[in-house]
């Protein structure tokens, strides 16, 4: 293979000093999807996996932050967190012309039981779900234009399970 022939998406060679170059395409469909979500890395395959496969969304812009929602529904959130967090919102839902905001929270999260070391696993649950409800109420009143979805991530044994969250 010549090294100065445009590759294929995702081939592998080699660059005039002998490092590997891999080569991809970029995403030309413009995405009209915000995923909001947990950097835990225990659910990273799967919070992409639901969004693609189960949503049908294959192109999506994620927002991948630890605690995922928490800073806009925890009253106690330091303010430099909600303001970074409802910053990246606004900007991708107005410059990005955003249509569909895609919240998750998950159970077992480790940033929360961080920032709440004296609660329950329980209660941390409430919460998670409490500041899931909170997240999807303020997108939903500040841009009632843009379809929200909530969801929440449960653990069970070795697997991850997803239920629609909804304000009934």
């Amino acid at each position: 293979m010549e090294r100065n022939k445009r590759k294929q998406d995702g081939s592998t060679g080699h660059d005039a000093k002998g490092k590997v170059k891999s080569v991809y395409m970029i995403d030309t469909q413009p995405s009209r999807t915000l995923g909001i979500h947990c950097a835990d890395p225990r659910f990273q395959s799967a919070f992409r996996r639901f969004i693609s496969q189960e949503l049908g969304i294959d192109n999506y812009t994620p927002l991948v932050i630890g605690g995922g929602v928490r800073a806009l529904g925890d009253q106690n959130a330091p303010p430099e967190n909600v303001e970074t967090l409802w910053g990246q919102i606004k900007f991708f839902i107005t410059e990005a012309n955003i249509e569909l905001v895609i919240l998750i929270n998950h159970e077992d999260c480790k940033w929360y039981e961080y920032v709440h070391s004296d609660q329950s696993e329980a209660e941390l649950a409430n919460i998670g779900r409490q500041d899931l409800q909170a997240a999807d109420h303020r997108v939903r009143m500040e841009f009632a234009n843009v379809q929200v979805r909530s969801f929440w991530a449960a653990l069970e044994n070795d697997t991850i399970s997803f239920s629609e969250v909804t304000d009934g």
